[in-house]
């Protein structure tokens, strides 16, 4: 069953996603970027609020921004972690350098891939070179997003058949799948027989405009039509 992840800024949009009923809280700030990560506060304002109702995941940036030290410090309480690769693809260490800011996270912390559908535009890694390196590690799932929010939208910019590649491969090494991408209602109903276990949304939660707040009606909106689709499709 295919369930929603909703990226916050704040406690108060997860007050508003989880009123609207995300599955995840996923604590992001879109200002910075695909995974811009969030000020250590602000993840753990949302974690004492919501941390015994959700599960909430952090983006934790880009590799090539950080060094393994900064994984340290990250709130153990989080459910999953997101680390990205863009401007990875020239670094021929990036697996080892991944493998050590991951070791560098708390246990209780699942780690996530991020591979980007623009990948030629991040620099980053191809997707399935993201996926086989999840694959070999002890990450609890992948994430497939757009890096370039302006350059479309995920089924734009990769296609229905890469996104289907990338489930099924993602699902051969035993990996949980994320899907995201500027994704609305529409787009994941066309994406919902590939049953990824999560779509990730911010614009649709937000009334299409992914830098205004986050709208707990928009989000019981979307949430109701992924049920339904489930509905659907497992009938």
């Amino acid at each position: 069953m295919t369930e929603l992840l909703v990226s916050v800024r704040d406690a108060e949009e997860a007050r508003q996603a989880h009123a609207g009923g995300a599955a995840i809280l996923d604590v992001k700030e879109p200002a910075s970027g695909s995974l811009g990560r969030a000020a250590p506060e602000t993840i753990r304002d949302v974690l004492d609020g919501f941390a015994g109702a959700a599960p909430v995941s952090a983006a934790l940036g880009e590799l090539t921004d950080a060094d393994a030290c900064d994984f340290r410090t990250v709130d153990g309480r989080l459910a999953y972690a997101k680390i990205g690769l863009a401007r990875a693809a020239g670094d021929g260490r990036w697996r080892e350098r991944l493998t050590q800011a991951m070791e560098a996270l708390p246990a209780t912390v699942g780690r996530v891939a991020v591979a980007y559908a623009d990948w030629r535009i991040a620099e980053a890694p191809a997707p399935e070179e993201v996926i086989e390196f999840a694959g070999s590690t002890d990450c609890a799932a992948v994430l497939l997003d757009t890096f370039e929010k302006r350059a479309g939208t995920l089924l734009e910019v990769a296609g229905f058949a890469a996104v289907r590649a990338f489930v099924e491969q993602a699902r051969t090494e035993g990996l949980r799948v994320v899907v995201a991408g500027s994704l609305d209602a529409a787009a994941m109903r066309r994406l919902l027989p590939l049953a990824p276990d999560y779509f990730g949304v911010r614009g649709a939660a937000c009334g299409g405009v992914r830098d205004q707040p986050i709208v707990a009606s928009c989000v019981a909106r979307l949430v109701a039509e992924v049920d339904g689709c489930n509905i659907v499709e497992g009938a």
